[in-house]
């Protein structure tokens, strides 16, 4: 609850909870179904917490006053089997993605404390339209994201367009928002120009968002990071100010994996 504390002290607003949690990734750790329903509920609870904590101490987050949000984090099928980068899913269907997320959302929204849904690093069309399916079939009024990770100026890690992908929430009321995380921010510019273009061209009032990761690469020989390819929290943040000029106003903007305390930092500076 520590960690979640901190996120807030440092201005943000947006927190999720649970990314990897999967009933087949419990079953794998020798967890009953039971267990892992209570594991799954209590990851919900201790952002909740942690909010009430932070709140009682303070009633404002660096000079803006507001209720900070607890979003819950529901990551994708690949997530389990640590192919969210690539989107190989050795030939699971589209009814058994669907199937994945039901299960997961169902226990979930039975824990009361949830302001967002975010559908995360999605990394390919055809878990997109499992998305889809589900948000249609069980429609939820509590407002979602689907953002996606790409693996170039233009697709989505599977290798479909990221337009392709994000054309398939524009007739879905529940998702309020599309965009891309965990993506080299070298990247952000040319995938949010086709996002808006894509919104602009039927109209939608759907926001953007963007958690790019901290832009350094990975070694597979060295088995490290390379820490010169790494973006500098206040790069980070003049980026974000780019962002918001180019594609706000109606735009989120954060910080995914291998960003800092110091990004968000500099992020909430440089766009207040």
């Amino acid at each position: 609850m520590l960690r979640y504390s901190r996120i807030y002290l440092i201005g943000t607003n947006h927190r999720d909870s649970s990314y990897q949690a999967s009933f087949e990734g419990f079953d794998k750790a020798k967890i009953s179904r039971e267990q892992a329903e209570i594991l799954m509920k209590r990851s919900v609870q201790i952002a909740n917490e942690a909010r009430d904590a932070f709140l009682s101490e303070q009633s404002t987050v660096r000079g803006r006053s507001g209720r900070p949000l607890v979003a819950l984090s529901l990551g994708c099928y690949g997530a389990m089997l640590a192919t969210e980068y690539t989107g190989d899913y050795f030939g699971a269907t589209t009814d058994q993605l669907v199937e994945f997320h039901r299960q997961r959302l169902r226990v979930f929204l039975t824990e009361p404390g949830i302001d967002l849904i975010a559908f995360e690093t999605i990394p390919s069309l055809q878990e997109a339209e499992a998305i889809r399916q589900l948000l249609c079939a069980e429609p939820t009024t509590i407002p979602c994201w689907v953002s996606f990770s790409c693996r170039d100026a233009h697709h989505v890690s599977h290798g479909e367009s990221l337009v392709e992908c994000i054309s398939r929430f524009h007739d879905v009321a529940s998702v309020s928002a599309v965009g891309v995380n965990c993506t080299k921010p070298k990247y952000v510019n040319s995938l949010l120009t086709d996002v808006k273009t894509e919104l602009d061209r039927v109209g939608s009032d759907k926001w953007i968002i963007v958690y790019p990761d901290g832009g350094d690469t990975w070694d597979a020989g060295a088995r490290e990071f390379v820490p010169e390819t790494a973006i500098l929290p206040h790069n980070f943040g003049v980026c974000a100010r780019e962002w918001v000029q180019k594609f706000g106003p109606k735009i989120i903007i954060g910080g995914c994996c291998r960003t800092t305390p110091s990004h968000i930092s500099n992020l909430q500076f440089a766009t207040i």
